[in-house]
């Protein structure tokens, strides 16, 4: 038997280019509850490795405008390659 979780997606979802580098943009949040946190995914163009953000988003707009920041912030490139917020290891 198999549980599937059903998923909302942000109007937001898509790809994004910069720096000659692409990510696709996932937001999303449980659809059993209206009121769940929105989560922030990118996928990598090249590995096609994902980074999701530790920090939970009250809307899916939070959730973009803080990727859009962190872009315009530190650039696509440092985005994909170091998550930001990261904890740096010991």
């Amino acid at each position: 038997m198999t549980d599937e979780y059903e998923l909302d997606y942000s109007d937001h979802c898509g790809r994004i280019e910069r720096d000659g580098r692409s990510i696709e943009i996932q937001i999303y949040r449980g659809r059993e509850r209206e009121d769940a946190s929105w989560i922030l995914e990118i996928v990598d163009d090249l590995s096609g490795s994902s980074i999701v953000w530790d920090e939970l988003f009250e809307t899916d707009q939070e959730a973009y405008d803080c990727l859009m920041k962190e872009i315009e912030a530190q650039g696509l490139n440092k985005v994909i390659d170091e998550a930001p917020d990261a904890p740096m290891p010991d």
